[in-house]
């Protein structure tokens, strides 16, 4: 690591808020043409740099210096920009569907459907040498039961659910599973932004009375991943608190 960078390094881990600004002016142009190359917006790829200079500083007790300084830094910038790409692509934009626009109807498709796909694509060869594996896609209820002005958005965890059920009929003869999990409404960074009134309509129309959480799909994920489910394939797991039964 370069001996600048561990020096200012150590003066932030002991306190001396100032010693990171020179660490932000250094890489600063390196890490907006991070963003920018993912997200392909300026004003998006600004704000994705400063959210990155933020996780990083409050990361720093986590930096053990065996790679470079920007190396680390690298891999904080493209998570948090593949995480708001993911964030908008999923939105969906709650629109009619004669409001959709055309590229905006593509994104969505191309990060849910196409995502799924070369994903699917590229792992299974692994899995068809070895004549073993699971493949476990992540719909939505959505996708069985549509949601009005999300098109886009239902279209493509349906397609992901007609995907998983080919797919599992591709790979079966090979001991590769296939099944998909299709959660309900659950608290995310991307769901905290909704109004009281619509929170309130979502946990009255779950019998289970509370939102799910990502330890609820974690969960779901872990059982299909495992030998407890060597006999399930070509199936969806709904985990919704009950919401579409």
């Amino acid at each position: 690591m370069d001996n600048d960078d561990a020096a200012l390094i150590e003066r932030c881990r002991a306190g001396d808020l100032t010693a990171f600004e020179p660490l932000v002016q250094k890489y600063r142009q390196r890490v907006y043409r991070l963003a920018y190359n993912v997200l392909r917006d300026p004003e998006e790829a600004w704000d994705v740099s400063q959210d990155a200079f933020i996780r990083a500083y409050q990361a720093l007790s986590s930096f053990r210096g065996e790679s470079a300084f920007y190396t680390w830094l690298f891999r904080i910038v493209m998570n948090v920009a593949r995480d708001r790409a993911r964030q908008h692509a999923a939105r969906g934009r709650a629109f009619g569907t004669e409001r959709v626009a055309e590229e905006d109807w593509d994104a969505v498709l191309a990060t849910n459907l196409k995502g799924a796909f070369l994903m699917t694509k590229y792992a299974a060869r692994g899995m068809i040498k070895r004549r073993w594996g699971r493949v476990i896609n992540i719909t939505s209820v959505v996708g069985l039961n549509g949601n009005k002005g999300q098109s886009n958005y239902s279209a493509s965890k349906a397609g992901i659910i007609g995907f998983t059920k080919s797919v599992a009929k591709e790979l079966a003869s090979r001991n590769v599973l296939v099944n998909a999990v299709a959660p309900g409404f659950v608290e995310t960074e991307l769901t905290q932004g909704i109004s009281p009134e619509a929170k309130k309509y979502f946990l009255d129309n779950i019998p289970l009375g509370r939102l799910g959480q990502g330890s609820d799909i974690a969960s779901a994920v872990l059982f299909l991943a495992s030998d407890f489910a060597s006999y399930i394939t070509g199936q969806v797991l709904v985990v919704d608190g009950g919401m579409v039964m």
